[in-house]
């Protein structure tokens, strides 16, 4: 209805009709422009979608962005977004129509970004979204950093190659099953495992603790479907990269993965089992914010995926074991708690020995050292520290050597007196190293004295009395790239006669059976201060047990500990049910879950703020305590201890406090470094 033009207003005042018409007319008019408002912005809200958006970038303290977009998008579609004036990648998490968030979007107090572009494919499948959000909570984390640290770089900066996800089927229920067994017998499990898979044209993801593990595991289990195995590492060249990828996502017939943890999201639409070796192994927990253990996140994956989950070990976690025998899991074959050796096995009591090289290298340590060049056999001596003394202490006062800049024990290195001042302090906490010569700090007395053994106090007894011997080191202070280490891991099992002296970095590298295996000094193995000590001592003594072909011999002066009996043994029974009962008994996990709040500052700033948090945290108890080392890099160390039970956590209203700490504090949920 058109709207009729006046011309003189005055003149139609007078003619009541003709007014009336012209206001009902305006009004008609107004109400039709409304109408086609609201049709206008219906259509813009119903087109225009909500996107949830986790940001490819570091330290984005949110839980996740909001961006809109009218084009086609599904969460697991990777966008490009604009955040901090730079255009970056994103996972979308989540979509909502605009229609039903256009109150909310009206009364915003900001405006909605754009989505800048979308990639036309969908790269993550929904159980790794929902991995994502719950390793966020159960970390007390961000997704941001949490996708930063689960998923390998070289996956994060090829996403456009990647190709499109295909549909995956329907699954049975998610299990969880354990195997404890030797490597020999725990790779024919794995073997029929594949074979079954294979059979019902499903595939297999392994996975190891790091780059090492990948070729000896193909090795003894690839024998007859060779064509079927696929492998991924963090340290893949692109162009590899690319073509593997490809290769797994793309074959029709079924595969079998090996790789690292960050590989676990691997959307393969016929997977079936994920099997996680070496379950016990420490590389699997990340050494930075917000430190996730990969194996819960394996474990969060494989249940909201619906797929079976094996963990294996030649001696499981304590955690693991306890959740088998109370039936949480289930054992695909019967846990073995003996671990067997053929070789001959011994624990000499070093009690006995008192002067120099006996005190350092027993007279049965040193038959086998003889023996071994004298009939071209091979030896390995594992030390738990590096350097030449491990410990100095002034005789007089008592007193350790610490380093000036943390507080932290010093190590010696270079020569066996630690007053020379060509030798060198080096502080394995902070780095710092200052020359080894002066006086005591706390009593000006110039005794001090070297205890403990180091990898090169072994090196240099056995120089000292055998120069011709063919000795070789290796700890990360002299072997720090891959090629170096790979270099004396083959100069080593090439040279008949040889000697491998080293500290826990080297037994990753040790994939081939010597006729001899030593601990130097298992004492100083003991001195950690970690509740799970003795779990992980004993892990070290049965995998070097597990090597020796002839003879395995233990040094110690704790001969009384139950622990060296049950490695010397290989009774893991006994381990177990002794270390179940002592954690049982002081509340240590599986029974308890402990969130460690940490900050660093000058020490009256730290003192003042772990007073606030005590009270902030209530009614939760907040147990704060000095670090073990108390100094780091010129600032104060104090730690906050929460005590949860497992079913206790997430906890919404603590979940809610602990992300509302600033950067400054570090958050460690499930840590087992309580000190």
């Amino acid at each position: 209805m058109q709207i009729p033009i006046v011309k003189n207003y005055k003149n139609c005042k007078d003619d009541k009709n003709t007014y009336k018409e012209v206001f009902v007319s305006i009004h008609i008019f107004i109400l039709s422009h409304q109408r086609r408002r609201h049709r206008r912005e219906k259509m813009y809200y119903s087109l225009m979608k909500i996107v949830t958006v986790i940001p490819f970038a570091k330290n984005v303290f949110k839980e996740a962005l909001t961006y809109y977009t009218s084009k086609k998008v599904v969460a697991g579609n990777v966008v490009k977004i604009s955040l901090r004036k730079k255009e970056i990648l994103g996972l979308v998490t989540h979509v909502e129509s605009g229609e039903k968030s256009k109150t909310i979007l009206k009364e915003s107090q900001f405006a909605l970004k754009k989505v800048t572009e979308v990639l036309p494919k969908q790269i993550f499948n929904e159980a790794f979204l929902k991995t994502v959000s719950h390793m966020s909570d159960y970390y007390a984390s961000y997704p941001s950093l949490v996708l930063k640290q689960m998923v390998p770089q070289i996956i994060l900066k090829n996403l456009a190659t990647f190709p499109e996800l295909k549909q995956e089927g329907v699954r049975e229920e998610s299990m969880i099953m354990t195997i404890q067994a030797g490597h020999e017998d725990r790779h024919t499990h794995y073997r029929n495992c594949i074979r079954e898979n294979l059979a019902q044209k499903k595939s297999t993801l392994i996975i190891v603790p790091n780059t090492q593990a990948i070729k000896p595991l193909q090795e003894n289990i690839h024998r007859g479907i060779q064509e079927h195995f696929v492998t991924f590492s963090p340290k893949i060249a692109k162009k590899a990269f690319e073509k593997k990828w490809s290769e797994a996502l793309g074959r029709k017939d079924p595969i079998v993965i090996i790789a690292t943890a960050g590989f676990f999201m691997i959307p393969r639409h016929d997977l079936r089992s994920i099997v996680l070796d070496q379950e016990g192994h420490s590389g699997y927990v990340a050494i930075q914010r917000p430190y996730i253990d990969m194996r819960e996140a394996v474990k969060s994956y494989a249940q909201k995926n619906h797929l079976m989950l094996i963990f294996g070990d030649q001696l499981l976690r304590v955690e693991t074991i306890h959740k088998t025998r109370e039936q949480e899991y289930q054992e695909y074959s019967p846990l073995t708690y003996r671990a067997l050796s053929n070789a001959e096995h011994m624990c000499v009591d070093m009690k006995q020995f008192k002067k120099y090289p006996a005190a350092i290298v027993s007279p049965d340590l040193g038959a086998m050292i003889s023996k071994t060049i004298e009939e071209d056999k091979r030896c390995v001596i594992f030390a738990a520290r590096k350097g030449l003394a491990p410990t100095i202490v002034c005789e007089d006062c008592g007193q350790p050597c610490t380093c000036n800049s943390c507080n932290a024990p010093v190590v010696l290195y270079g020569g066996s007196d630690p007053t020379k001042p060509d030798n060198t302090f080096t502080c394995h906490s902070c780095g710092d190293r200052r020359p080894a010569g002066g006086f005591c700090p706390h009593c000006q007395s110039w005794k001090l004295r070297q205890l403990g053994i180091g990898v090169e106090t072994i090196e240099q007894t056995i120089k000292e009395f055998l120069p011709n011997a063919h000795v070789l080191t290796l700890s990360h202070h002299n072997a720090s790239t891959q090629t170096r280490i790979d270099t004396i891991i083959d100069a080593f099992y090439d040279t008949p006669g040889a000697i491998l002296i080293g500290t826990e970095y080297m037994l990753p590298h040790l994939h081939q059976a010597v006729e001899y295996t030593a601990i130097g000094s298992a004492d100083s193995l003991l001195s950690i201060p970690d509740f799970t000590i003795h779990e992980r001592a004993l892990k070290i003594m049965v995998r070097l047990r597990g090597l020796s072909r002839e003879k395995f011999l233990i040094q110690t002066r704790l001969t009384d500990i139950p622990l060296f009996k049950h490695a010397v043994e290989g009774n893991l029974l006994s381990f177990y049910k002794e270390e179940i009962k002592a954690r049982k008994q002081f509340n240590y996990p599986p029974y308890s879950l402990f969130i460690k709040i940490t900050r660093a500052a000058e020490k009256e700033t730290v003192e003042a703020e772990m007073k606030e948090l005590e009270k902030f945290f209530q009614p939760h108890n907040l147990h704060v305590y000095p670090a073990f080392v108390s100094f780091q890099k010129g600032n104060y160390v104090m730690n906050g201890l929460l005590r949860l039970k497992p079913e206790q956590w997430p906890d919404e209203e603590l979940l809610k406090k602990l992300r509302m700490l600033p950067p400054s504090y570090r958050v460690e949920v499930d840590t087992k470094r309580l000190l």
